[in-house]
């Protein structure tokens, strides 16, 4: 039984919920629409002005692609140099963040479509971000993550085919805490791309068909359409709608510092939830943290698509932790029909930073929920915080 201060919390959250939010456009750190017919500027249509300067091109650079034009690139001289106004470069330590473009090239070894970099020597000791084709196979995407010493923290290339002289659509994700994905075509892609960061990054260029450092390498022979960087991990309804060059909207909530969930590492956005889709009597994990210690935290679970601005909480599917307790909950553990009863571990708090990952199994029939969860936070300005809804999705 919930406590009287959890209850009211709870009736608060409920009440945000079904006020709704006012639809705007989610945060972009860059798009390059690439549309342009003359010049040599690839303007960036975000409030960031990262504009990209075309270099060396001597002939039309421009010609059609799949929305409305597209940048060319020879292979050999030419590339954009991006400003770096804000929101750009985006791949730093621990940071949350999302690239996706157009792309149409055949195949080639070690050539960049999208790189972050830095003014060092790209042969010497300088970090790197890059998006671009294989070594080992030359019509597979290649993802390099590299720090201030050279050490590669991620150099991995996808199953799925992209330089083939066809259009294809990539999208990289990056959940900042080692968690990435890579989807082609609005596929996630076979392959393991996570990894864990170590050492330092200093990051301070950006370029499109090139990894621009203290000079440009690895340039592009092919076409670029529709370069997008978010500020936030993308879900894969995101990618289908930026497949479909939509603009992503807002009304869901978005994890934060202090009330931050994900289930098998994916969570919400601030245009969609997260679905994930999970076998029947398999596992999955569910990670949950919060930076701040001792306020009371509640877990909710609804039998239903996640809305802008995600649950409606009631009594009925919430569990209430208190975070700085030796005790939770007289039961001790969930009891609702979406997993096998499992205990939730003990959360002793160290610090303000708390965070654990616990696993469920999903029941052998077919189930679809959606989760959320939400704690007082005297720090915000509605008094408390709440999580990225994830919908569990069993067939």
């Amino acid at each position: 039984m919930m406590s009287r201060e959890a209850s009211k919390t709870g009736a608060a959250l409920a009440l945000l919920l079904l006020a709704g939010a006012v639809a705007g456009q989610a945060p972009l750190s860059a798009r390059w629409t690439l549309d342009e017919t003359m010049g040599l500027t690839a303007a960036d249509s975000s409030v960031n002005a990262n504009h990209g300067t075309l270099t060396n091109y001597l002939s039309t650079a421009w010609a059609s692609a799949v929305f409305g034009n597209g940048l060319v690139f020879n292979g050999s001289s030419n590339y954009v140099t991006c400003a770096t106004n804000g929101g750009v470069p985006a791949s730093l330590p621990g940071a949350t963040y999302s690239v996706a473009a157009w792309v149409n090239a055949g195949p080639q070894s070690n050539k960049v479509i999208y790189g972050e970099g830095h003014t060092g020597n790209y042969t010497g000791v300088a970090a790197v971000f890059s998006l671009g084709s294989g070594v080992n196979s030359a019509t597979s995407l290649r993802v390099v993550i590299r720090n201030n010493a050279g050490v590669a923290q991620l150099d991995r290339e996808s199953i799925a085919t992209v330089f083939d002289g066809a259009w294809h659509h990539v999208a990289w994700v990056d959940n900042g805490l080692g968690g990435a994905w890579l989807y082609i075509d609005g596929v996630l892609d076979a392959g393991d791309f996570s990894y864990t960061r170590s050492g330092f990054y200093s990051l301070n260029r950006v370029g499109l068909g090139a990894l621009t450092q203290l000079t440009a390498c690895c340039r592009l022979d092919g076409v670029l359409d529709e370069v997008r960087v978010y500020p936030f991990a993308i879900t894969p309804l995101d990618v289908q709608v930026i497949q479909g060059n939509g603009t992503l909207g807002t009304g869901f909530q978005v994890n934060q510092s202090s009330a931050r969930m994900d289930v098998n590492g994916y969570a919400g956005s601030f245009a969609s939830a997260a679905r994930v889709t999970i076998p029947q009597g398999t596992p999955y994990t569910l990670s949950l943290a919060t930076s701040l210690g001792g306020f009371p935290w509640e877990l909710a679970s609804h039998p239903g698509v996640a809305v802008q601005n995600s649950l409606v909480l009631g009594p009925s599917n919430i569990v209430n932790v208190a975070l700085d307790s030796a005790t939770v909950l007289a039961n001790n553990f969930f009891s609702t029909t979406w997993g096998v009863p499992v205990a939730i571990p003990t959360f002793t708090p160290v610090g303000y930073a708390l965070s654990t990952s616990f696993s469920f199994t999903a029941p052998t029939v077919p189930l679809f929920l959606t989760i959320q969860f939400g704690m007082v936070d005297p720090g915000a300005a509605a008094g408390f915080s709440l999580s990225s809804a994830v919908e569990i999705d069993v067939p």
